[in-house]
């Protein structure tokens, strides 16, 4: 199962630190996936943040080779059109060995590599599904969590650990 750190969290919500580009790459070089809220402004370019653009970003967070990522895969949840657009441009025309998607309320959404972002629920059971909003809130079990591709959480190191160190 994929493990993906949610904003860069490894034990649990850090809301001082959520998104920042220091905490994205100490989780991405702790081995793990990370989801990372990504705005874009064509005047100030990108910036990570979740409810507004907070860091200020280069056009280089967006491609693994480029900004010191030795491991670890960014899936880049767009904040705003502007960075959507953007991103899928990218994406779709480029392997930067990252990913992106747009959700907002949605019970699931596809990402620029075909992974199914999924609300948590246990009949979503699918090998590239990722569950989403982390399960841990949504009263699922890790058991619930067999045969999905992925969980994204703010607790990694807690979900590595009952995963046996399968990652």
């Amino acid at each position: 199962m994929k493990l993906i750190s949610h904003r860069g969290n490894l034990n649990g919500p850090d809301p001082k630190h959520e998104n920042s580009p220091e905490k994205v790459l100490e989780t991405r070089m702790a081995g793990f996936d990370v989801e990372v809220d990504i705005w874009f402004d064509k005047k100030h370019g990108w910036w990570f943040g979740h409810d507004a653009p907070q860091y200020p970003v280069d056009k280089s967070v967006l491609y693994n080779d480029e900004y010191d990522y030795t491991k670890g895969f960014v899936f880049f949840h767009a904040k705003n059109f502007l960075a959507f657009a953007a991103l899928s441009r990218i994406y779709n025309s480029e392997d930067t060995g990252n990913d992106c998607f747009w959700h907002q309320e949605d019970d699931y959404t596809l990402t620029s590599n075909g992974w199914i972002w999924a609300y948590p629920r246990p009949d979503v059971d699918v090998h590239r599904s990722v569950i989403v909003a982390m399960p841990e809130y949504a009263n699922l079990s890790y058991s619930d969590l067999k045969g999905v591709g992925g969980v994204c959480t703010d607790y990694p190191l807690e979900y590595k650990e009952k995963d046996n160190g399968k990652v």
